[in-house]
């Protein structure tokens, strides 16, 4: 299994070094993503040496300092056709992005979205996402969703113009 991590703020380090030790001492190839956000070379370089966890493998430096244009950023180094392929392998995906959302469910992959809300609420309902609100007996058991096709409109589309 490999796993892409992401971090940026200083509670996410500490969650970040438990599962990293965690994935190293189980086989769990993990990737770990650090986007800089605390602006401060010495808080992001030694804060890594100060938990005992192997740094991170790929550093982005953001540079925007709203919150919108920061996850934009975090986004950019993982192409479309990169990402499709992190999520063809993922038993499960951490997100808030609408689109990752309903693209996870394509790759059959469970997803948990740390909101309350989503666009995409037929996924909660199908029980491939659930919120981190939602208490157990508010998932569902997982179903096709019809609406989102059988993965054949690009034949149906091409019977169509025959």
């Amino acid at each position: 299994m490999k796993i892409l991590s992401s971090i940026g703020a200083r509670p996410q380090f500490f969650k970040a070094a438990v599962f990293r030790k965690y994935c190293d001492e189980n086989g769990v190839e993990e990737i770990l993503q650090y986007t800089g956000q605390h602006y401060d070379p010495d808080m992001s370089t030694k804060i890594f040496a100060d938990l005992d966890v192997k740094k991170p493998d790929n550093t982005h430096y953001l540079t925007a300092r709203t919150h919108g244009i920061m996850t934009g950023e975090i986004l950019e180094p993982v192409s479309y056709l990169g990402m499709q392929g992190l999520l063809s392998e993922a038993e499960l995906i951490l997100t808030v992005s609408g689109g990752l959302q309903k693209e996870a469910y394509f790759h059959n992959c469970d997803c948990i979205t740390p909101s309350d809300e989503t666009e995409w609420v037929e996924t909660i309902s199908a029980g491939w996402n659930r919120h981190r609100t939602a208490s157990a007996d508010h998932v569902s058991k997982k179903s096709l969703i019809e609406n989102y096709g059988d993965g054949k409109c690009v034949l149906n589309i091409r019977s169509k113009l025959k």
